[in-house]
């Protein structure tokens, strides 16, 4: 935890250098989820989405972090449908051991089969 908490300060410190770096609000997010900081967390992703994120690994990270450290299955579908609209490999969602839960949800698999057909 305590690297955790190092990470977090020196990624704050970068955000004030580029407060709408969607990269590192990511990271930040995911951190505060590490933290269990669920408010944090949150505020961090509503921030993000008010960003318009395009980028499809950027899309994924959000619903990972919905998935991963807040138990926010709605959103996580929400926002992993969008990267796998975008291009993103439901194989490498369908690898990460993190996602297993989200994975084995019907509506992930329904999803899925749309994308691969």
């Amino acid at each position: 935890q305590d690297a955790v908490k190092k990470a977090l300060s020196l990624s704050e410190l970068q955000l004030k250098i580029n407060p709408n770096n969607i990269r590192l609000l990511l990271d930040i997010a995911s951190f505060y989820g590490m933290l269990k900081d669920q408010k944090k967390t949150t505020s961090l992703l509503k921030r993000i989405e008010m960003l318009h994120p395009e980028d499809v690994y950027d899309l994924f990270y959000v619903g990972d972090i919905y998935e991963e450290w807040l138990n926010d299955r709605k959103n996580a579908l929400k926002w992993m449908k969008a990267a796998i609209e975008k291009g993103y490999s439901v194989k490498n969602i369908e690898r990460l051991p993190g996602l297993k839960n989200l994975v084995a949800d019907s509506r992930f698999k329904q999803l899925s089969k749309t994308a691969t057909n």
